[in-house]
């Protein structure tokens, strides 16, 4: 049934006929003698298919796999892929994680120089961690000529076209492959859809995401979902919904409570919003301090709290939230100096403390840093947030100058900039407003949701 649904997915993707969902092929030829190898490997793999809550715990498997047998090239291709997932998700972004994957890479290409998961996860390596886009399409190449019809070459081709800002139709035929190829893989379907709705291809991300939710165990495709469909159609209330199909034991994820907060702030619930935002807090601080990913859900829910206790003419208690946030954040940099995404909170935060000059040196740094990646995803992300921070100091012009150049680019905002609170200083601009509805039409251009 769910390879039916792929195959009816991957049609509405390309436009052309149904596909035939394809199941590949086992590649475990490079395997092992040691039983307990191969069964840690399984269990890895059983978990990095149907895209693990937890990232670290495929990272373990697979290192226990090689531990057992340091000769097992598919162990070693596979815990490189896995470490590079768990970079893709925010979760450890430091750069003994860069080094293990890189090394991980290296080890199953000279156990096997001819493996296509190691020629994979030697892309996957130069395409996420060192930004070699060109090294990474060599790769790929290779990668298929040994194996046509690997599930996975479509997909990560698809992640290549987005980090070189490629968005058009050809994006959209290899997500159409990819689908079609692997129907059962819920990491598939997760990163395709992110990807999907970020650029503005709402309907098709609603489609993947329905696969998605019978085949990932977490909340990530829900919490994407529920902005998918915030931005798609501009109903708060259905994907307030879609967050509470949550199953019980995730519904206090730190992701879920973070939408829940920007969602119920929307709509005006200052209350439930601030709750939804300490529970992040409290989530966040029981974490171990290499999460990386997490920390910066803390430190955004936390100076966002503070936004929305100034709104409620708690001035005393959002100073204190400011400044809270503001250690988190340094803290993160120090931690992690080479990555952009702090320095733009900080921007915020300092912005949020009238801290002008610290605010534009901070935005500047980030911009910096994210150019440095060549990725336009992690560019768009920076400018938008600057375009934040230009609006919280009054400078309204340019603050709307950048959302209009990242409209242009492709960069899909939808009903977002009029629900926003972040966009409330903007929105008695005329241009802003011309750029509102702009962003709404090119919504609306997609088929709306059955109800």
């Amino acid at each position: 049934m769910q390879s039916e649904i792929a195959a009816k997915v991957a049609q509405k993707l390309s436009g052309g006929p149904a596909a035939t969902a394809v199941t590949a092929a086992t590649t475990d030829t490079a395997t092992t003698k040691n039983l307990a190898a191969f069964d840690a490997y399984l269990r890895e793999r059983a978990l990095q298919t149907s895209s693990s809550p937890t990232p670290l715990e495929p990272v373990l498997l697979f290192e226990e796999a090689v531990r057992l047998d340091s000769s097992y090239p598919l162990a070693w291709a596979r815990l490189a892929e896995a470490l590079v997932q768990m970079r893709q998700r925010g979760f450890d972004l430091s750069e003994q994680t860069s080094a293990k994957a890189r090394n991980a890479a290296s080890t199953a290409r000279r156990l096997n120089p001819n493996l296509p998961e190691a020629l994979l996860a030697m892309a996957l390596v130069r395409l996420s961690v060192e930004r070699d886009f060109d090294g990474s399409q060599r790769e790929l190449d290779e990668t298929e000529r040994l194996r046509p019809n690997d599930p996975e070459v479509p997909t990560t081709r698809a992640l290549l076209q987005r980090a070189r800002g490629n968005w058009g139709e050809g994006l959209m035929a290899l997500t159409a492959r990819a689908v079609a190829l692997d129907p059962l893989n819920g990491a598939v379907f997760l990163d395709l859809g992110r990807m999907l709705a970020e650029i503005g291809h709402h309907a098709e991300a609603e489609q993947l995401s329905i696969c998605c939710a019978e085949l990932v165990p977490d909340s990530r495709m829900q919490y994407y979902r529920a902005g998918n469909h915030l931005a798609w159609t501009g109903e708060v209330r259905p994907a307030l919904k879609i967050l509470a199909t949550i199953p019980a034991s995730l519904s206090e994820d730190r992701l879920a409570n973070l939408a829940r907060g920007q969602m119920l702030a929307m709509k005006g619930e200052i209350a439930t919003a601030i709750s939804a935002y300490e529970k992040v807090m409290a989530d966040v601080a029981s974490l171990q301090a290499s999460a990386a990913g997490p920390r910066s859900l803390g430190v955004n829910a936390t100076y966002r709290n503070g936004q929305l206790e100034a709104r409620r003419g708690n001035r005393a208690r959002a100073t204190e939230l400011y400044s809270e946030a503001l250690v988190a954040a340094l803290q993160f940099s120090k931690d992690y100096p080479e990555l952009f995404v702090e320095d733009m909170e900080l921007a915020v935060i300092r912005a949020l403390r009238g801290e002008r000059s610290e605010a534009l040196a901070n935005t500047d740094e980030a911009m910096q840093k994210a150019a440095r990646t060549r990725h336009p995803v992690d560019i768009a992300r920076v400018r938008e947030l600057r375009a934040e921070v230009l609006a919280i100091l009054g400078e309204t012009d340019a603050a709307v100058a950048e959302l209009r150049a990242l409209h242009e680019k492709g960069w899909a905002f939808g009903y977002r900039l009029r629900l926003e609170l972040e966009w409330e200083p903007l929105r008695g601009d005329a241009k802003f407003q011309s750029l509102m509805k702009d962003a709404e039409a090119r919504a609306d251009a997609q088929p709306r949701p059955k109800k």
